[in-house]
C-alpha cells in the first residue's frame, strides 16, 4: 500500500508548486523599485570601471531584500563580464574561512582547498585572480549580523572579511563592492574600530509592504503555482495571518498546504479548506 497519490495534470490544482518555495524569485517583482534602483546607482561605478559605493541594505523578515540584490546580480551577470557577483548567506556562513571559500569558488572557478590553507592564502588567491583577470567583485552578505560575534556560533573575527574586502579596494588594486543585508539598523555600531573606520557604506532601506501589496504578490504568485484561480477570500484571509507576522513567506507555507488540502478534499470549498488550516494553524 502506498501513502503517496498520484494526481494527473486535471486533478491536480497545482501548476508548479516550486512557486511556493521561499527560495523561489519571482518572475515579476513588484513595489522596490526605487529601493533597486538605489542600489543600481550604488553599484553603477563598477560599469565605468571604477569603485562602487558599498551600501547596507536594512528591513524587516520578507521586506524583499534578498529578491532585489539576486534580481540586480542576475541582470548584472547578464550584461557585464568583467564582474562577479557572489550572493552569501551569513547564517550559514559565518566564518571568515568559509566566506572566502565561495568567494573563492565563484572568482576562480575551482573548488576552494580544504586543507593545507588559511584566510590569508585564500584571500590572496581571490585578489591576485581578480587582478589577472580585471574582473570587479560584486558581494552580498545575507543576514550580515551574523559574522558580528554576538552569540555562540559565529567567529568574533568573522566581521574581518568587510575589513579586508573594503581595504583589498587599496591594497590589490582591484574593484570591490560589498552590500550586506541586516534587520538590525543597530548594526554599524557593532563593528571593530579598524572596520567602522574602513567600511561607511550609505544604507538603503526596505519598509514593510501595505495590506493592497501583499494581497497583489500572493495572488500573482497564485497564478503561477495553481491550475485553479484562487478565491479573493482566501487571498485575503492569507493577508490578515501575514501582516500578524510581517512575514509573506508564512504566506507560501499555508498556499501549499491549502492545495494539498484540496486535492485530498475535492468537495470542498476554497472558504471550508483555508478555514481549516488557519483555525489549526490558531487563527
Amino acid at each position: 500500500m502506498s501513502y503517496f497519490k498520484q494526481y494527473n495534470q486535471e486533478e491536480n490544482v497545482f501548476k508548479n508548486s516550486q512557486y511556493l518555495n521561499p527560495s523561489c524569485l519571482p518572475r515579476e517583482f513588484h513595489y522596490r523599485d526605487n529601493e533597486m534602483a538605489t542600489i543600481a546607482s550604488y553599484i553603477q561605478p563598477v560599469f565605468e570601471g571604477t569603485i562602487p559605493i558599498h551600501a547596507v541594505i536594512i528591513g524587516g523578515n520578507a521586506t524583499g531584500k534578498t529578491t532585489a540584490i539576486q534580481k540586480l546580480f542576475e541582470e548584472i551577470n547578464e550584461v557585464l563580464t568583467e564582474a562577479v557577483t557572489v550572493y552569501i548567506n551569513c547564517r550559514k556562513n559565518r566564518t571568515e574561512y568559509s566566506i572566502y571559500c565561495i568567494i573563492y569558488e565563484k572568482v576562480t572557478g575551482k573548488q576552494a582547498p580544504r586543507r593545507g590553507s588559511n584566510n590569508n592564502h585564500l584571500l590572496e588567491a581571490i585578489m591576485n585572480s581578480l587582478h589577472e583577470s580585471h574582473k570587479a567583485l560584486i558581494v552580498s552578505l545575507d543576514d550580515a549580523n551574523y559574522l558580528l560575534g554576538n552569540d555562540d556560533t559565529a567567529s568574533p573575527h568573522s566581521q574581518n572579511v568587510i575589513r579586508n574586502l573594503t581595504r583589498a579596494n587599496e591594497s590589490y588594486d582591484v574593484i570591490i563592492g560589498i552590500y550586506p543585508i541586516i534587520t538590525s539598523h543597530e548594526f554599524n555600531y557593532h563593528f571593530e574600530s579598524e572596520v567602522s573606520t574602513l567600511f561607511t557604506p550609505l544604507e538603503v532601506y526596505f519598509n514593510p509592504y501595505t495590506s493592497k501589496q501583499y494581497f497583489n504578490i500572493i495572488k500573482e504568485r497564485c497564478k503561477c503555482a495553481f491550475n485553479i484561480e484562487i478565491d479573493d477570500y482566501v487571498i485575503k484571509s492569507i493577508v490578515e495571518k501575514v501582516e500578524e507576522t510581517q512575514n509573506i513567506r508564512l504566506a507560501w507555507d499555508i498556499l501549499k498546504q491549502f492545495g494539498i488540502s484540496l486535492n485530498n478534499n475535492p468537495k470542498k470549498s476554497q472558504k471550508e479548506v483555508i478555514t481549516d488550516i488557519l483555525q489549526l494553524r490558531g487563527g
